[in-house]
């Protein structure tokens, strides 16, 4: 908030907000770990992707989103990074929800005793992930629909119809947001999946006790 009052890189100034917000969350909730990294390197790559996307299209179209608020702040040029910013902090506790489970999931089906191959890991957590893809691209429709709810019912009564109210700034912004969480949160499961399955193949349980004795002292087998 700092970076945006004065006029400052708002993307780098998000970026280095929503890292320190992901890791604050994950390493309290799972402590200090390979996993805990795989998850963090996850939600930030997705959601800088999805970011991106929303910069790039707003930029495209130029759209006017947020204008007339951020030209009050010196050095800004343009209310395109404030979508950049707006959008990053409203994904990553999405993209957060969909790739903690995705882990968990890997983590819990996973034989700590055997190192697994790279490909096995990955094919399991897109299985894994394709049951949240559903759930979770509902639940994104749902919420930014709720978000503009009052105001396109405002416009229906004022008797506009379907195209004028999405060619609303503001509606559009909400649309544009629901489909890039969307493919976000497709996008996410590939990139856990791969994430998770090139830091965490190695097993992490060794055996400590060998199970070749004979009379109490250790055999060799040949």
């Amino acid at each position: 908030m700092k970076g945006l009052s004065e006029g400052k890189n708002i993307i780098f100034h998000t970026i280095i907000f929503a890292f320190s917000i992901i890791v604050i969350n994950v390493c309290i909730k799972n402590g200090i770990n390979k996993k805990s990294f795989s998850e963090i390197l996850s939600v930030l790559i997705t959601s800088v992707i999805s970011c991106f996307f929303v910069f790039i299209i707003s930029k495209i179209l130029n759209l006017k989103i947020y204008q007339d608020m951020i030209m009050k702040f010196d050095g800004v040029k343009s209310g395109n990074s404030a979508i950049f910013g707006v959008y990053m902090v409203l994904s990553i506790g999405i993209f957060m929800e969909v790739i903690s489970k995705i882990i968990y999931d890997l983590d819990s089906d996973k034989d700590k005793s055997i190192d697994t191959p790279w490909k096995e890991e990955f094919k399991k957590g897109i299985e894994f992930g394709k049951k949240e893809i559903y759930e979770k691209i509902n639940m994104i429709l749902f919420v930014f629909f709720g978000i503009s709810l009052f105001e396109i019912s405002m416009n229906i009564n004022n008797s506009k119809n379907i195209g004028e109210i999405f060619n609303l700034p503001d509606i559009f912004k909400v649309a544009l947001m629901a489909v890039i969480s969307g493919i976000g949160v497709i996008i996410s499961v590939p990139i856990t999946s791969a994430i998770y399955s090139s830091f965490n193949r190695k097993k992490t349980i060794y055996k400590t006790i060998s199970e070749n004795k004979l009379d109490g002292k250790r055999s060799l087998k040949l």
